[in-house]
């Protein structure tokens, strides 16, 4: 019968060990990397739905106290280099005037630059959340056939799909306000 080293471990027994610890720490490093790049992708959802919700409720808030749309006074879109700009005045049926802007920039948000994208509503201004390589991307306003206010903002993430609508307000006009509110 074969004697029992009682020294301590062999050389295998602990190359044997270092490689399952070694193949466990490599798994767990996979799991945690995975499960916190679908933290940071929450994150910037949650950033981008808080941001919609405080565009949105200033925007209809205001028009609905202002016993909504008359009608949509001056409609521009002037580009520049760097992106454009869609501005438009509100009228509303209490007799005031709101201004919004949407500013796109072409250049997308990263760490250590700005990005001048924002939307503009009766002066205040809310600029796009700063998370890294979005963009605003296929804003709009406008009046559609049945006599709505269109206010549409995109944005454009490569984490978050191509392209979705963060903030979509649709606000009826004058006669089909009264008949709803």
């Amino acid at each position: 019968m074969k004697k029992l080293n009682k020294n301590g471990m062999t050389a295998i027994e602990v190359l044997i060990c270092f490689s399952i610890v070694s193949i466990i720490s490599v798994s767990m490093l996979k799991l945690v990397t995975s499960f916190k790049d679908k933290q940071e992708i929450e994150s910037f959802k949650t950033s981008i739905l808080t941001y919609k919700n405080t565009v949105t409720k200033a925007i209809t808030s205001d028009i609905i106290a202002g016993k909504g749309v008359n009608d949509v006074d001056v409609y521009d879109i002037i580009s520049n280099g760097n992106g454009y700009t869609i501005s438009a005045t509100i009228k509303l049926n209490n007799g005031l005037n709101r201004s919004l802007k949407i500013t796109q920039s072409n250049q997308a948000y990263s760490s250590g630059t700005s990005n001048s994208s924002k939307v503009t509503y009766n002066g205040k201004n809310y600029p796009m959340p700063k998370i890294p390589n979005l963009q605003f991307n296929g804003s709009d306003i406008r009046i559609s056939e049945n006599k709505f206010l269109i206010i549409q903002v995109g944005f454009n993430h490569p984490d978050l799909g191509n392209q979705f609508d963060a903030i979509k307000i649709k606000l009826p006009l004058s006669s089909e306000y009264n008949n709803v509110y």
